[in-house]
């Protein structure tokens, strides 16, 4: 049985890939910011925004077979609308949040263990929140940067980036004009469903010989490199 920390459980992407671990007979601990009560084995206090309770992973004695980083920040301001929280807060949670627990992880990761992202179709193609695109394009390149950096420890690090997906806070802050705008830019007229990121995310788990790779989940509208 091998044992995964995914943080951002809790959100829909994150939910729909603890699912799929647990169907496969492995562990998941949930890497969360909400308080935990009583002492459990199923879930890790972790904010990506204190850089305090990043320190405190340090701590943390868990072998891991590897991490998957689900959590976001959904884009809400545009250039005109946006303040300093909003930029520092979307940067923490997407980039400096997770590169930090990788750092104070790494001691954890076993070999052969496996590193995961979600970033977005706003890394290449763009969003109205200027902020969001930014950090999600970072995610890509430092998924790309960890990847040659780890794998002097034989950890494999890879990369989702899908389009809007059903369920997401995005998918439920939208109207239902925009929406279709989003269905009609793919070629196969759907969107993405978290159980399809789930299933690039599990892959990119399993797959030992695919590492600095970016998953493109988005029907066609962005077909990648």
């Amino acid at each position: 049985m091998k044992t995964y920390l995914v943080v951002g459980a809790s959100g829909s992407i994150g939910i729909k890939t603890s699912e799929l671990i647990r169907t496969n007979n492995h562990r998941v601990i949930k890497g969360t910011s909400k308080k935990i009560e009583g002492n459990r084995t199923d879930s890790l206090y972790l904010d990506l925004t204190d850089y305090n309770s990043i320190t405190k992973l340090n701590e943390f004695g868990t072998p891991l077979d590897g991490i998957v980083f689900a959590a976001g920040y959904e884009p809400k301001q545009s250039i005109i609308e946006m303040s300093m929280e909003h930029q520092n807060k979307m940067i923490q949670i997407h980039v400096t949040g997770p590169l930090n627990t990788v750092k104070a992880l790494l001691k954890n990761l076993k070999e052969d263990a496996a590193i995961v992202f979600v970033s977005s179709i706003a890394a290449n193609k763009g969003s109205y929140d200027p902020m969001y695109a930014t950090a999600k394009g970072a995610v890509i390149s430092l998924s790309r940067t960890l990847a040659v950096e780890l794998s002097k420890h034989k950890i494999r690090v890879n990369c989702i980036s899908p389009g809007l997906v059903e369920g997401s806070p995005v998918f439920n802050g939208m109207t239902t004009d925009f929406r279709e705008k989003h269905i009609n830019n793919t070629l196969n007229k759907r969107l993405a469903k978290p159980d399809d990121c789930a299933a690039a995310i599990n892959f990119l788990l399993t797959q030992e010989h695919i590492t600095g790779q970016v998953i493109h989940i988005n029907g066609g509208q962005y077909f990648g490199a």
